[in-house]
């Protein structure tokens, strides 16, 4: 039983015909025709035959439609060929390739929704294809290759790490766009890795090489006690190395002047500077009266001041 109908000629008049009873005898004569249905095409050889018996073996292949988005490489039964939307005779069997190589710096990445298929009904394909090309990319520890796709950059890795002193860091804001087969050399510095004591913990810090580490002046621990560098603040860096900056004690220490209270940062052991004198007016002055002792801690202190005239004699 076919699922159509067929062009033919019955004792010689042309009609259409299908399973149905036939006298015996009859002359039935199929020229070669194709019939789609459903997405699927019946090639129909020619063939006659007198009506002799209810058996009768139609000679036809079945094709079926694949419907490719886009012609794209692919082996068909072993072929190396284009594949485009059409009829392919059932059992055909399609590869498409993930890479198709147009050269040795040349490919197309091709994404499809499937890649082997064997043509037994009608069938949908949606792929698109990359053009991609070999870079060459020289980096500071090796060359490497790697496929890019067109109008794009290839990723570049921000941080080589050499050892654990010693890394590469990209100098640059993004890589070359890519056009073509091509070899890049982008840009990186080395860094070494500085070991800084300070008195508050050792801190690890990534320094370019040549370049200026700046030690902080003052560490501030709390609103009345802080540190302060008394030693080399500025370091050109050519290794890995560690700093063991110099740095003292502050306090903060509120001093109750005859004129007016003053804040001064002291080191600990060490005295308050005071004014000797403070001079009120050209005739009036006051004068320090006292000793200061050394801050151990953020402390307000009164220094002892007397008044003093000028006494014209």
């Amino acid at each position: 039983n076919l699922p159509f109908q067929l062009n033919a000629y019955v004792n010689g008049t042309l009609t259409t015909i299908g399973p149905g009873w036939y006298n015996a005898g009859t002359l039935i004569q199929i020229p070669p025709q194709n019939v789609t249905l459903n997405g699927a095409l019946y090639e129909v050889q020619g063939t006659s035959f007198v009506v002799s018996s209810p058996q009768f073996s139609l000679p036809y292949e079945v094709y079926y439609y694949v419907s490719v988005s886009q012609p794209v490489p692919a082996s068909i039964n072993g072929v190396n060929e284009t594949l485009v939307s059409g009829y392919y005779k059932a059992g055909t069997t399609i590869v498409i390739y993930k890479y198709y190589y147009v050269n040795s710096t040349t490919r197309y990445l091709i994404n499809s929704n499937q890649y082997e298929i064997i043509v037994n009904s009608p069938t949908t394909i949606t792929v698109s294809a990359e053009l991609q090309y070999l870079v060459t990319v020289n980096l500071p520890n090796g060359t490497i290759t790697e496929w890019v796709t067109r109008g794009s950059s290839p990723p570049l890795p921000q941080v080589i790490q050499v050892s654990k002193n010693e890394r590469y860091v990209l100098a640059q804001n993004s890589g070359q766009v890519v056009t073509g087969p091509t070899t890049i050399t982008p840009r990186y510095v080395l860094q070494y890795l500085v070991a800084v004591e300070f008195p508050n913990g050792t801190t690890y810090v990534w320094v370019t090489q040549g370049s200026t580490y700046e030690l902080p002046l003052v560490i501030p621990i709390n609103s009345t006690t802080r540190y302060l560098l008394v030693s080399q603040q500025n370091y050109t860096i050519y290794s890995p190395q560690t700093l063991t900056p110099n740095y003292v004690v502050q306090y903060l220490v509120y001093i109750n002047l005859p004129n007016g209270t003053i804040t001064q940062w002291v080191s600990r052991g060490s005295l308050p500077v005071v004014p000797q004198v403070i001079q009120v007016s050209s005739y009036e002055r006051y004068f320090l009266n006292s000793t200061l002792s050394p801050v151990y801690g953020s402390e307000t202190i009164t220094p002892n001041y007397v008044v003093q005239y000028l006494v014209m004699i």
